[in-house]
């Protein structure tokens, strides 16, 4: 089994093009291998695909500060940036942030009760370390309150 970790994948039907990250040392993964599948996890939104070797063409992508991988990444961060600067209030697209380690978690919110002040937020892979919020994990349903508030923080971070 190869040791990657950033990669860009490309579907062999269509060309459709996906940059994901292969974790080697994952037990899952291994298994998948054995099974002649690809267990990969997109950079940004964390979600899981199990490909056959047949469909894709799995290329590495070495670290460097302006890889192909890392401007996507950035590309993808200043979008989703952009378009929660001009959300008003808890709204599907806000972008927050968290501190954590030496680091940042991001999450959007993606679904909101504006009737019980909730609101889903789903991490999003757009810090170069990954960081995952111990207590938000990769999805969790917050208060308007608590949205709020780590977006006053976000601002301030994002936007100093």
């Amino acid at each position: 089994m190869p040791d990657y970790d950033r990669v860009k994948v490309v579907r062999i039907a269509d060309k459709a093009v996906a940059y994901c990250i292969f974790n080697t040392y994952d037990d899952g993964t291994k298994r998948m291998w054995k099974n002649h599948k690809w267990l990969l996890e997109h950079s940004i939104t964390g979600g899981i695909y199990v490909v056959p070797f047949d469909e894709v063409i799995v290329t590495p992508i070495p670290y460097s500060d302006n890889s192909e991988y890392d401007r996507y990444v950035h590309e993808e961060f200043s979008a989703a940036d952009k378009r929660s600067l001009k959300i008003k209030g808890v709204k599907p697209g806000l972008l927050l942030s968290v501190g954590v380690g030496d680091g940042y978690a991001f999450y959007e919110v993606v679904k909101v009760n504006a009737a019980k002040q909730l609101a889903d937020i789903e991490w999003r892979g757009y810090g170069p370390d990954r960081w995952v919020d111990q207590r938000w994990g990769y999805s969790k349903t917050i208060t308007f309150d608590e949205a709020d508030m780590t977006r006053r923080r976000s601002l301030a971070f994002l936007h100093e």
